[in-house]
């Protein structure tokens, strides 16, 4: 481009009578959560999100100890917004239909505390990696038994016909 189409700042930026407008960019670190989450996470707060779930959680954390069942690990108690990571359901409260047991969801029984960074002990007991008949003869198997004794008599008709459910059965009551 010729030096007579370009435009008029350009050209006394180059000829060293203007000073250079740009540079080297500051750098700023990535957000961990967006502006649009973290709006929408304050709407659902301020709009009143204290669902039946989120009471269970709130009320779970003051129970919490800050160390994984399993391993002994640290869990999340502290931390305002991952604490939910470390209470672990042991039946899953998702539908029914996918398998879970959402009548016992918020049954301050239907909980243990795993650590979810670390050792990953919530991951792998949702994933199966940690089997309930390891748990069961584990020292930890005692706590587990008695919560499920306590959860099972009260899980819905419709959610006993998973297999969970009977293979729970038949460890805990030797059927």
């Amino acid at each position: 481009m010729s030096e007579e189409k370009q435009p008029y700042n350009l050209m006394m930026i180059r000829n060293g009578l203007s000073p250079k407008t740009t540079g080297k960019k500051e750098r700023k670190p990535i957000k961990k959560i967006s502006d649009k989450l973290k709006a929408e996470r304050e709407k659902e707060k301020v709009a009143g999100s204290d669902s039946e779930l989120d009471l269970f959680f709130e009320r779970m954390r003051k129970r919490m100890t800050g160390k994984c069942l399993f391993c002994g690990g640290k869990t999340e108690k502290h931390n305002d917004d991952f604490y939910r990571t470390g209470i672990a359901h042991l039946l899953p409260k998702r539908p029914v239909d996918k398998g879970g047991f959402p009548s016992v969801g918020t049954n301050e029984d239907n909980w243990i505390e795993l650590c979810f960074y670390g050792e990953s002990c919530h991951t792998n007991f949702d994933s199966g990696k940690i089997t309930w008949e390891f748990i069961f003869d584990s020292k930890e198997g005692e706590v587990v038994k008695e919560k499920l004794m306590n959860v099972l008599p009260l899980v819905a008709m419709e959610e006993r016909k998973h297999k969970l459910y009977s293979k729970l059965e038949n460890l805990i009551y030797n059927k």
